[in-house]
């Protein structure tokens, strides 16, 4: 079973290292969320379905730099990742109000398909995310975001890399791949085994996932 773009869990050892939970984690992130933004940010139309992909990665950043799940504290969580991506909206007049409005966004194109008022998409700056003060709106430039986003997951990458295992960083991090990584565990044995989910022994207690696939195609849902 492919758990990312280039690699299979069958590529990797049962129990994974640091240095496998970064690789698997660097290729998923880049191969099937960023690089696609920045495919879909170079069509014509592209720009709203390149944010509808790039604007969860800064909850979940902040959720690998923090070694924490989100739930219930999202809004916190996206802040987190806004700031760690674009510390300097820090220094911005209103700030507060600026990354609100950045999570109304995001909120506005899962929920409803588009932004939320008082967010604008132009490529006609030369800032990922400005403060039209005038026009009281903030303005997203998706190129520019999407190559700041990158850019700030290889330095992520990179400092993973270059450090030892009792890091605080990697510590987080690596805390973080485990709690979601037993769902990959868990499909990659139904794939290999041909088992139904009740068969299967690597289920996370608590999760919501899809039953497997029957003999029509379409997958049940069962929360465990």
């Amino acid at each position: 079973m492919w758990i990312s773009p280039k690699y299979q869990r069958s590529d990797f050892p049962e129990i994974l290292e640091a240095g496998h939970m970064i690789l698997i984690f660097e290729d998923r992130t880049l191969g099937w969320q960023i690089d696609i933004a920045a495919k879909c940010c170079d069509l014509e139309e592209g720009a709203f379905a390149s944010l509808h992909i790039i604007m969860s990665y800064f909850e979940m950043i902040a959720q690998y730099e923090r070694g924490e799940n989100s739930n219930f504290r999202l809004a916190e969580f996206f802040e987190r990742g806004i700031l760690s991506v674009f510390p300097q909206l820090r220094e911005m007049e209103n700030y507060e109000d600026i990354v609100r409005n950045l999570q109304n966004s995001r909120n506005g194109l899962y929920h409803s398909g588009m932004t939320r008022e008082k967010v604008l998409l132009t490529d006609d700056t030369d800032s990922p995310i400005s403060n039209d003060q005038s026009r009281r709106v903030i303005l997203i430039n998706p190129k520019l975001l999407i190559s700041a986003v990158q850019d700030h997951f290889v330095r992520y990458i990179t400092r993973l890399k270059s450090l030892n295992d009792s890091d605080q960083s990697l510590t987080r991090f690596v805390q973080r791949f485990r709690e979601e990584f037993p769902k990959i565990n868990m499909l990659a044995e139904l794939a290999h085994n041909d088992l139904s989910l009740d068969q299967c022994s690597t289920i996370p207690k608590g999760v919501s996932i899809m039953k497997h696939v029957t003999a029509s195609g379409v997958p049940q849902r069962k929360s465990l």
